[in-house]
């Protein structure tokens, strides 16, 4: 199976309501051992304003959407640059970032342009515990992106706040790490709403984002390995639930990449899925669920090979219908937070929600031209996943991939007649 660096967009759509009561029966948080705005308990409702707890009619309704490189800069400006929020502000993306792959330029040109880049890990090692390279080695793991996208391609530590898990392998070990480390948040376990849970018990009564000051009071066993403990206490850090897409009578369906074909490799070259139409009805079933209740935090997960022409049209079918509602916005996941910390009705909401304006049309490309030199020990999809290219692309340039000799050139795509024969380079843009 090709693999690729992980290139996970988050967009999102948000809308809030707090209730006491939600969570297993150790769960114990109210007002009086959790206060705002740094702490906030698990709840089906938006924080209060003033001490009034905001009707859903009031609440904002947000939509929101993991190497930069360019396929995802490709699939991921096909979507958020073709829409803005009613205020003037264009539509921005979460990025959880792989250091693996990741173009600079491209990153740093998301941030500039009021996109929120958070991380996602160094190579994508699953973050079991025990960690095969012990602690240390897990810390690096986590914890080297976030250190290589300050110094190297210059976006300050202080906007890098969030962190998703690679393949949503968490566990304590991983939340201690985030604490230790100042992060503001995660969003790397699954939630799914079922008539027996005691946090999402339907549709249109969804959990919200909340602090870990109490402890965790989802249900943490959705994939073998992952588990909570009652134990766990993270005073400050935020769970930001994934929300899983289900069909109408709650049947699972996608915790990532809705509307893909599970049966399909998962590559760049990817095809398959829901058509355009039947995709376009599922984002809005699952839209009209939080819209028309409690208005949680209403997110599209999607890797990069996700981005087929379908997937692509039926998402911008979905942002243009959904960002015409009254009340919806799409946002960065840490911007729900800071408005959980400090909300506003929706009727201050286009104040509320600043931005730089920015000009689009001078979005940078992709690197153009490059001519590689194989090493000892290069082979075709680490080259393509160094380079943050798709493999078919690098396939379609380079016949010769399963055969590389030492020495031997290797086209990187975009390569075309006009680049003659190409700029060498000696190391991909993350050696």
């Amino acid at each position: 199976m090709e693999r690729l660096p992980l290139r996970a967009v988050l967009l999102l759509v948000w809308c809030c309501v707090c209730a006491l009561g939600i969570g297993p029966e150790w769960y114990n948080c109210s007002p009086a051992n959790c206060a705002a705005p740094d702490c906030q308990c698990a709840s089906w409702t938006a924080p209060a304003v003033n001490g009034t707890p905001l009707a859903a009619k009031d609440t904002p309704q947000f939509i929101h959407d993991d190497a930069i490189g360019q396929p995802t800069n490709q699939a991921v400006r096909e979507i958020i640059d073709k829409h803005k929020n009613r205020n003037g502000c264009n539509m921005p993306a979460t990025f959880f970032v792989l250091e693996s792959g990741t173009d600079c330029l491209l990153a740093k040109a998301f941030w500039e342009q009021n996109s929120e880049i958070a991380i996602h890990s160094k190579t994508h090692l699953p973050l079991t515990s025990p960690f095969p390279l012990g602690p240390e080695g897990m810390w690096e793991e986590m914890f080297s992106v976030r250190e290589y996208l300050n110094e190297t391609c210059g976006i300050p530590l202080e906007d890098m706040v969030g962190f998703r898990a690679p393949l949503l392998v968490h566990n304590p070990a991983v939340r201690a790490n985030l604490a230790a480390e100042g992060m503001l948040y995660d969003s790397s376990i699954i939630e799914f709403y079922a008539p027996d849970s005691t946090t999402s018990p339907n549709a249109s009564t969804r959990l919200w984002p909340y602090t870990m000051d109490q402890g965790i009071p989802q249900d943490c066993t959705y994939f073998q390995g992952n588990n909570c403990t009652q134990e766990e206490r993270y005073p400050g850090l935020w769970e930001f639930p994934l929300l899983n897409t289900q069909a109408a009578n709650g049947t699972l369906l996608y915790s990532m990449d809705p509307g893909r074909d599970a049966s399909a490799e998962y590559g760049a070259a990817a095809q398959g899925g829901l058509p355009a139409a039947d995709l376009r009805q599922l984002l809005e079933l699952n839209f009209n669920s939080s819209y028309n209740g409690n208005r949680a935090p209403f997110g599209i997960y999607v890797h990069t090979p996700w981005a087929t022409p379908d997937a692509v049209a039926a998402t911008n079918d979905f942002l243009s219908w959904a960002l015409a509602l009254n009340g919806t916005y799409a946002v960065t996941m840490r911007t729900v937070i800071e408005w959980m910390k400090d909300p506003v009705p929706v009727s201050q909401m286009d104040e509320w929600l600043s931005c730089k304006q920015v000009d689009l049309s001078k979005s940078p490309g992709a690197t153009r031209c490059q001519v590689y030199t194989v090493k000892q020990g290069d082979f075709g999809e680490q080259i393509a996943t160094d380079f943050g290219v798709a493999m078919a692309d690098l396939a379609a340039l380079n016949p010769n991939l399963d055969t590389l000799q030492i020495g031997e050139q290797v086209l990187i795509p975009p390569f075309d007649d006009k680049c003659g024969e190409g700029t060498p380079v000696t190391s991909p843009p993350t050696a």
